[in-house]
């Protein structure tokens, strides 16, 4: 190759023969870019930058490459440029590594969702086989109760004939001989020993037990056996729509519930578990706690009925340890609440709470939705020296949506959702889950509005009120809400569209309510059957049929507004009111009429009871007295 001039051999000397990139490229390089020491080395003898590249191409042909990727006698623009690149490239990144993130978090809270669905699915299905189990025993029993003798009263599948196999002796001859069959096997092989045919129906049954009785039987008696039996031929277990307009007894409780409810032995059981001291089976009040400055709203406690939660027009929360109750302290009339919680700023009316995740929810006139982890018993003191960080770490959450007072809360039996009733006309869908409380406001997901039926156009934009709701236990993405027309609602979440409308006639009203309307005060629905039991201010409390939409029994033994009811959670055959006239009310549904009656709480303006909670093993009732009366099976 020709010589280099001298100042540039110098700046970049020739390497020796061999294979690699020598000095020359660097140099070169180095003047391309910008490089300062070797830049003014290369270029400060006037060499040209023709001559550098045919030098570097006679040294190392990769120089000449990279030589020709930029632009000549622009260095440092071309560090500028990749510059900008790097920064672009950097920028791509962060917002594909930003999507990637939102993509994972929005399939996160699929997955939780998909959990919590799988959850409740496996609750129905095992509900589901629960009920299978029942109905199964109950047609063995039915199979098995007229084989008997004529002369022996029913007693269950213990006094069934001597000849009909029964399961204690299935299950006897299977331990004795042989390997022991598998379920299955065993009721196929019990079933076929059974009789195929009922032997007389329900209503002969009745006839011949009336004969026995020496009660002679005419067309009273005829008319009094259909009516208890309208649909014994129906066999589908479901409530008959026809109402048993069986005469008012106990102040006026008029109607019975039909057979649905009835246990094995039918009506005649009812009757003589009723003539017997059916009363013996009621509440008796244990303690009185008193600590609200007002009226209590409402109360809610745990299902182990260990903690109890009350609101008030004081705007506080306070929480109870009912724990000394089981215990037999003597002096339980004298407990305080182990935590008070401050943050409202408004009287509260609603409490709901999901214990799955220890969440506490409260409304109330300030139009804001509140939730709190709800404070341990064991290791909070109501004395602390720090309390003002503990009222802090109770804080979850905070809703925002609702623009006048929240009257009622429930939360999903199931799923992380929140239901609540406003003043404003609407029903609001919240996410009740850890993860959406989370942000700074939760916003509300969906809402139902009625229009009012009194407004004088459709246009007019104007709504009805709600004023109570409760989830449908037997379907769980329906929600049922009473409304202050008389107005009885159900809303499907899943699809957001109403479902059934249904309106109290007029004549059914009572006096002494707005203007002869009876407003919906509260609901709670049966745990099984498709029944819902609604209060009324016109001083009735109503059982509807959902499945038929026809009211199949009035309770009117109030002398005033019903505030309050709740079905029995563990037998479902009686429900307790709660009314401004300060009692406490049970009810057998079976026989339609009040079988106890205690008064609790003192008037307060025109107000008594507010709130009824109907737990396992208690019932407490909150009034406008301020105090909070817990009471206890009587037994």
């Amino acid at each position: 190759p020709p010589p280099l001039p001298a100042g540039l051999a110098a700046a970049a000397p020739i390497p020796p023969a061999g294979p690699g990139v020598g000095a020359a490229p660097v140099a070169v390089l180095a003047a391309a870019a910008g490089t300062p020491r070797a830049g003014a080395n290369a270029m400060g003898v006037g060499a040209g930058m023709d001559g550098a590249v045919a030098a570097a191409a006679a040294a190392a042909p990769s120089a000449v490459a990279a030589l020709n990727c930029m632009p000549v006698g622009s260095g440092p623009l071309a560090a500028e440029r990749c510059l900008v690149e790097l920064q672009e490239y950097h920028e791509g990144a962060s917002r594909e590594r930003a999507a990637f993130r939102r993509e994972r978090a929005e399939l996160g809270n699929r997955l939780v969702r998909v959990e919590h669905e799988l959850q409740a699915e496996e609750l129905i299905g095992q509900d589901l086989a629960r009920r299978i189990d029942t109905l199964e025993d109950a047609i063995r029993r039915e199979r098995l109760l007229p084989q008997q003798p004529p002369g022996r009263p029913h007693e269950g599948v213990s006094g069934i004939a001597e000849g009909l196999p029964s399961a204690i002796d299935e299950e006897q001859v299977f331990q004795e001989g042989g390997p022991r069959p598998t379920p299955s096997e065993a009721l196929a092989a019990y079933l076929e020993r059974l009789p195929k045919a009922r032997g007389q129906g329900c209503r002969e049954h009745l006839r011949i037990r009336l004969r026995e009785c020496g009660i002679r039987r005419g067309a009273a008696m005829d008319g009094m056996a259909s009516s208890l039996f309208p649909d014994e031929d129906r066999g589908d277990g479901a409530v008959p729509s026809t109402r048993w307009c069986g005469g008012v007894a106990n102040g006026g409780s008029s109607g019975a519930l039909p057979s649905a409810l009835h246990n094995g032995g039918g009506f005649r059981r009812a009757a003589a578990q009723e003539d017997s001291g059916l009363t013996s089976l009621g509440w008796a009040q244990r303690c009185t706690l008193r600590s609200h400055l007002d009226g209590v709203r409402d109360v809610v406690c745990d299902s182990q009925g260990a903690v109890l939660v009350s609101c008030g027009e004081d705007s506080l929360i306070k929480c109870w340890d009912l724990r000394p109750i089981w215990k037999g302290t003597p002096q339980i009339e004298a407990a305080e609440p182990y935590a008070t919680i401050r943050e409202h700023t408004s009287p509260i009316f609603a409490l709901a709470y999901r214990e799955q995740e220890g969440l506490l929810f409260s409304g109330g006139a300030d139009r804001m939705l509140r939730a709190w982890h709800l404070p341990d018993s064991g290791s909070h003191s109501a004395y602390g020296t720090n309390l003002t960080a503990q009222q802090r770490s109770w804080r979850a959450g905070v809703m925002v949506g609702h623009t006048d007072s929240i009257w009622s809360l429930e939360h999903h039996p199931h799923l992380p959702y929140l239901a609540s009733a406003s003043a404003d006309g609407s029903i609001g869908m919240w996410a009740a889950d850890a993860e959406s409380l989370a942000c700074q406001a939760v916003e509300m997901r969906a809402s139902f509005t009625v229009p009012s039926d009194d407004s004088p156009a459709v246009s007019s934009g104007a709504l009805d009120v709600p004023t109570c709701l409760t989830w449908v236990p037997w379907e769980s993405t329906q929600l049922l809400a009473g409304y202050a027309s008389a107005r009885v609602a159900t809303f499907d979440v899943n699809r957001g569209k109403q479902v059934v409308d249904l309106r109290i006639p007029p004549s059914m009203s009572a006096v002494g309510s707005q203007a002869g309307v009876a407003v919906v005060t509260s609901a709670c629905c049966h745990q099984v059957q498709q029944l819902a039991a609604l209060g009324h201010a016109d001083s009735c409390a109503r059982v509807l049929d959902l499945s038929s939409g026809k009211i199949v029994c009035t309770l009117s033994d109030h002398d005033d507004a019903v505030t309050s009811v709740c079905f029995d959670p563990t037998q479902g055959n009686s429900l307790v009111t709660g009314s401004h006239d300060g009692c406490v009310r049970t009810f057998d549904l079976r026989m339609g009429r009040c079988r106890q009656r205690l008064w609790v709480h003192r008037p307060k303006h025109d107000e008594a009871i507010h709130s009824v909670y109907h737990g396992h093993r208690l019932l407490v009732a909150g009034g406008a007295d301020g105090s909070i009366v817990v009471l206890l099976p009587s037994d």
